[in-house]
């Protein structure tokens, strides 16, 4: 055996641990890196099913945007239900819903789904179709409570008010006081006007209102179609 054979027999051991950690080193680095990558790529999942759900919430199952959804839109109709193209919606279709009460606001085509409060109802008219309109609301349990019109100083503006044979009836639509939002003023039999009072909608053809409401009739206000129970 030569010289430079023995050196390299009695160095090798030496050298050989030191190889194995080395390499097992950078190994582990490498399986650290693939694990950083497969993290990345479940982040990346999370975070795409996230944007897809806030997606979801915001289009339609036909792919329209909800956006003007329920907003009020000028429309009338001899049938219960009717929608018509709508040029004052952001949605393209304008709904009228006689279902629950009278009411007219802007839709979206639907096959199946629709966002929370809203269910896919067919289009009665020739055109057919199914759209997105108003699940029916829960009646409220405020009716005959006392509530402020919506002036500064509690009573109602011209525009929501009307003079009826039997007196004077006005109707704000848009009350902080009120479950359903509605807080109307009417006369009572003596045609004296009676404190302003929470109210409901109704359906003329089906009146669903409380004994001591019992009149269904159509708003006082200017800006509304709906019947309401005074």
């Amino acid at each position: 055996m030569n010289y430079l054979n023995v050196i390299a027999i009695r160095i090798f051991p030496l050298f050989f641990p030191l190889c194995i950690l080395s390499c097992s080193s950078n190994d582990t680095g490498s399986t650290q890196d693939a694990g950083s990558l497969t993290d990345m790529g479940s982040n990346d999942a999370i975070l795409t099913d996230a944007l897809a759900s806030d997606f979801a919430s915001t289009v339609s199952d036909t792919g329209q945007s909800y956006e003007g959804l329920g907003q009020d839109c000028p429309m009338g109709c001899n049938l219960t239900v009717c929608v018509k193209a709508g040029n004052n919606c952001k949605t393209g279709y304008c709904a009228w819903d006689g279902r629950f009460g009278l009411d007219s606001y802007c839709t979206v085509p639907c096959e199946k789904d629709c966002p929370e409060g809203y269910e896919c109802i067919d289009n009665q008219l020739s055109s057919g179709g199914k759209y997105c309109l108003k699940k029916k609301p829960a009646l409220p349990t405020d009716v005959g409570k006392s509530c402020s019109g919506s002036t500064p100083s509690g009573d109602f503006y011209p525009t929501e008010c009307v003079s009826r044979e039997d007196g004077y009836y006005c109707a704000d639509h848009k009350n902080q006081d009120c479950q359903s939002g509605i807080c109307a003023l009417s006369p009572d039999v003596s045609g004296a006007s009676l404190n302003a009072y929470c109210t409901q909608e109704c359906d003329r053809m089906n009146p669903n209102c409380p004994t001591t409401f019992a009149n269904c009739a159509p708003s006082p206000n200017a800006g509304h179609s709906e019947w309401i129970c005074f």
